[in-house]
């Protein structure tokens, strides 16, 4: 159960001072961000930071950690940003899922490495590749041509 805030004086009771960052100790979902009870709607604590101190962001509008911590609510810390630039954030921090590590990821990076041999070395087609490891033929020729799974040596 999220915990009830009243006011963001009531919010900074919560924190611990953790390097630069200020952690919410209270409740958090689980990514990790703080959630509270705000005029019975639950909130994720940034946001209502964020909320508290400049106004609620606009639809479709998130709030971002510089910080790269998701408990933290120093207000500095906090910038509103669209989807897009949380996803563009996460690749140049390196947080983006990435082959096997990816939930929807069918093979592996072995497997990878597998594919592009047998393409190179003994010529077998996108199509057979594709029926023997369990994916599409699509999936294989963006493999073979270093369309996907570039990480892979």
């Amino acid at each position: 159960m999220a915990r009830r805030a009243t006011s963001l004086l009531d919010l900074f009771s919560r924190v611990e001072v953790q390097g630069e960052c200020l952690i919410w100790t209270g409740p958090v979902d689980p990514d990790g961000y703080g959630m509270v009870s705000y005029k019975d709607e639950t909130w994720r604590v940034p946001r209502l930071v964020w909320t508290f101190l400049c106004g609620p962001p606009r639809k479709g509008v998130m709030v971002l950690h510089s910080c790269d911590n998701p408990p933290c609510i120093r207000p500095d810390h906090l910038a509103p940003g669209s989807v897009m630039d949380n996803k563009q954030d996460q690749l140049r921090r390196g947080r983006q899922p990435r082959g096997s590590a990816h939930g929807r990821a069918k093979i592996n990076e072995a497997q990878v490495v597998e594919i592009r041999q047998l393409h190179r070395e003994r010529g077998m087609i996108p199509r057979e590749l594709g029926e023997m490891y369990g994916v599409s033929t699509a999936a294989v020729e963006f493999i073979v041509k270093r369309q996907t799974w570039r990480h892979v040596p």
